[in-house]
């Protein structure tokens, strides 16, 4: 049993032991990420505490007053997944969302409107990817199947190391990504 061609592909993750014929793979963190509910929290600054891990230092959560007693009345695309593409010496960042709109034949076909972008004092970067549903006759039989879409914006401010990024997506739903500069 060789491993050979195994070790040099994966030899970051994993080293062999070719005497014994073992595989022995490194410790590697795995991220992952589970939801957790709040509810309708007062505007101020809080921690969150993780229970039974007291060598991690809390963490800050500043809640914004809202901007109105109702919810923002946009559709939102069905964003599926957001990049920081880097603006290189002098030139901006540019954000990248991507998705798949759902069928809607008979009914028209979404188009990807418009792109907001505003951040926040936080370091927040919220991103309202603005969709619209076009009536039937102005769409045609194949754009009203499933299929992919994609937009981009440029950003006026650079987004600093360590921020998140908050997308809106349908259904009151968001996609989060944190922003870490390599």
């Amino acid at each position: 049993m060789k491993f050979r061609g195994l070790h040099h592909v994966l030899s970051e993750l994993f080293k062999l032991d070719f005497h014994h014929r073992i595989v022995v793979g490194l410790e590697v963190i795995v991220p992952f990420i589970q939801r957790v509910t709040f509810g309708t929290l007062p505007a101020g600054s809080w921690k969150i505490e993780l229970e039974g891990m007291p060598a991690v230092s809390p963490l800050p959560l500043v809640v914004d007053h809202a901007v109105s007693a109702t919810p923002d009345d946009f559709l939102y695309a069905p964003v599926e997944e957001v990049v920081l593409l880097p603006g290189g010496l002098g030139a901006r960042q540019k954000l990248s969302v991507s998705g798949n709109w759902s069928q809607t034949v008979g009914r028209g076909c979404f188009v990807l409107r418009e792109i907001r972008t505003k951040l926040g004092s936080d370091n927040t970067l919220v991103v309202q990817p603005i969709a619209e549903l076009l009536p039937a006759n102005q769409c045609s039989l194949s754009s009203q199947r499933k299929r992919a879409f994609q937009g981009s914006v440029m950003l006026t401010k650079p987004l600093q190391s360590d921020s998140l990024i908050h997308v809106r997506t349908l259904n009151g739903e968001s996609l989060n990504k944190f922003f870490e500069e390599m």
